[in-house]
């Protein structure tokens, strides 16, 4: 009995220090935008194109990342949206744009003090079931998207990857 327990102790300990390891962050920064984000150490930074300031993958997927990808966005607020329902018809009308395109849920939450728009969207892409996920900031006449592209397959564990660096965003 007491060596049973014994090796489950060991394996507790043993488990825990693996899933922290597998847990490490590292901190990217924007100076001139003044903007810094934690994303897991085994993902990569990836030079963005004109309309993203930063984007993230797994190592494994480096350079292409077209399955499973985390980007940051940061822009001038559209005019036209301002609430929450505008964001939710703008949603909408996106999803429209695509085969099997459905938008599964829009909800808020407070993130270090400020209401964030979430939305998961479902929808093909290159002929596979693709998962989106987007975290809205408004940073006064910003907005700063942090949106996940990921396959249905690994769609949890990236969403909970998503919500921890979206909780690091630093926007000054």
């Amino acid at each position: 009995m007491i060596k049973s327990k014994l090796i489950v102790v060991v394996f507790m300990i043993f488990g825990l220090k693996t899933y922290a390891q597998a847990q490490t962050f590292k901190t990217w920064t924007n100076s001139t935008k003044s903007i810094s984000i934690n994303y897991r150490n085994d993902w990569k930074y990836v030079e963005p194109n004109d309309v993203m300031v930063a984007k993230f993958m797994p190592a494994k997927e480096y350079p292409n990342g077209i399955n499973n990808s985390i980007s940051l966005i940061y822009s001038k607020t559209d005019p036209n949206i301002k609430t929450i329902e505008s964001v939710k018809t703008f949603m909408q009308n996106y999803v429209k744009n695509f085969e099997n395109g459905k938008l599964v849920s829009f909800e808020t939450e407070k993130i270090n003090g400020k209401d964030n728009l979430i939305t998961t969207i479902s929808l093909n892409r290159n002929n596979a079931p693709t998962m989106y996920k987007s975290y809205f900031f408004f940073n006064g006449t910003n907005t700063c998207t942090l949106m996940l592209i990921s396959e249905k397959s690994n769609f949890e564990e990236n969403s909970t990857l998503l919500k921890e660096m979206s909780k690091s965003l630093k926007i000054n």
